[in-house]
């Protein structure tokens, strides 16, 4: 059984910054996977005319939901807060306990990591986590503004250091790791009254002491926000079905950077040349504004506050699609937004870099893919309990 996740929202300051769709409305879509099928994804042959062999997903086991022995539940969101060595540890942690969870290969728990607080070692938000070249874990603190190292081995605090800000431009998240330093998006956080137009996401380059270089590798559009206007209840929250900047770090240190209103991923070497680009064209998908008006009611805004956004200019179509991973092949795996908030699964589209359609799966509407590393795929799970679902990948 596997399950996706539109990510929940949660907010942890007055000043927050766009990173935060990544826990954004997941409301709408938990009443319509309440009883969804167990079964396997399938891939579409027909589409698979330019790939020797078609993936296909085989769960293996699943961490987080209290059935596996370890004890482990995880109550809140996960995120993007998954990271897999070349070993195949897992770290899992979630938005609400700053505490990392390490799993062997096997989904045995190994040990965790931190706690809450400010001291070194510990954390206050986490925003990322990645495994280095080396295995080394690599944690971003996003209220701190801190990047901390932990040993590949033993998994003891190595070094953390404060990131530098880059004008009125502050670190949001950790894209990745490289051999010179870190990839990092850089954006100017956003508050109550403030016009949310014109803003964009960087991605910056981070030496080993936390100093930024530019100029960026790539800017894109920052997420999409309703920020209340002056003299208004004061808000500001990611707009529903909002577009969003999405940054993966792939083989040979490649960035590859998507806006989701397109399916146009470029593709950005270490030094900053671009190498490639992923097209694929797809229809757009309507918005009702009785969809918008729904998911505004379940995030639990007031009627006031509701009929003042309902009046705004509204976006007349969802984004094309919600996210991508990318493999150890380049492959990009693309999660087409469904036609429906009914629909129950959604498409992934597996595309190489010549923008060949490779084949498509079908996973829960629940189930994001987070990383796909060697023969594994690892995908988060929002259910009612929240877990993390690792898959065989089979050739």
């Amino acid at each position: 059984m596997t399950a996706c996740i539109m990510p929940c929202y949660a907010t942890h300051k007055m000043q927050i910054s766009s990173r935060a769709r990544g826990i954004t409305t997941c409301l709408l879509l938990l009443a319509a996977t309440a009883a969804l099928p167990s079964f396997v994804s399938r891939v579409n042959d027909e589409a698979n005319t330019h790939s020797p062999s078609t993936p296909e997903l085989i769960e293996l086991f699943r961490l987080g939901d209290g059935e596996n022995g370890d004890g482990v539940l995880f109550y809140g969101g996960i995120g993007e807060l998954v990271a897999v060595d070349r070993t195949g540890r897992i770290f899992i942690s979630e938005w609400q306990d700053p505490t990392i969870h390490v799993f062997a290969p096997t989904g045995d728990l190994v040990t965790t990591i931190g706690q809450k607080g400010r001291g070194p070692g510990e954390f206050q938000w986490l925003e990322s986590l990645h495994a280095g070249p080396g295995d080394t874990l690599y944690v971003f603190d996003s209220i701190l503004g801190r990047l901390s190292a932990f040993e590949p081995h033993s998994l003891d605090l190595a070094y953390d250091f404060t990131v530098s800000r880059d004008g009125r431009k502050e670190p949001s998240w950790l894209i990745g790791v490289l051999d010179t330093g870190f990839l990092l998006a850089y954006e100017i956080p956003i508050s109550p009254g403030e016009s949310p137009e014109g803003r964009r996401s960087h991605v910056m380059q981070v030496d080993w002491t936390g100093q930024v270089f530019p100029p960026p590798l790539h800017v894109l559009p920052a997420s999409d926000w309703l920020v209340s206007a002056e003299g208004e209840a004061r808000f500001a929250r990611p707009m529903p079905f909002g577009r969003d900047p999405i940054f993966r770090l792939g083989p040979d240190d490649n960035l590859y950077s998507g806006w989701t209103e397109s399916v146009d991923i470029v593709v950005t070497a270490p030094g900053g040349m671009q190498t490639g680009r992923i097209t694929h064209t797809l229809p757009p998908v309507p918005l009702t504004r009785k969809e918008f008006e729904r998911n505004l009611e379940l995030h639990g805004w007031p009627a006031k506050s509701r009929n003042r956004i309902l009046d705004q200019d509204l976006p007349a179509t969802r984004p094309v699609y919600e996210t991508f991973v990318v493999d150890d092949d380049g492959r990009l795996w693309l999660k087409v937004t469904t036609p429906s908030i009914e629909d129950t699964t959604a498409e992934w589209l597996i595309l190489d870099a010549e923008s060949r359609l490779l084949g498509q799966i079908h996973l829960p509407v629940t189930t994001n893919l987070r990383v796909i590393r060697g023969n594994r795929a690892y995908a988060e799970e929002r259910g009612d309990v929240p877990s993390l679902v690792v898959y065989q990948v089979q050739e």
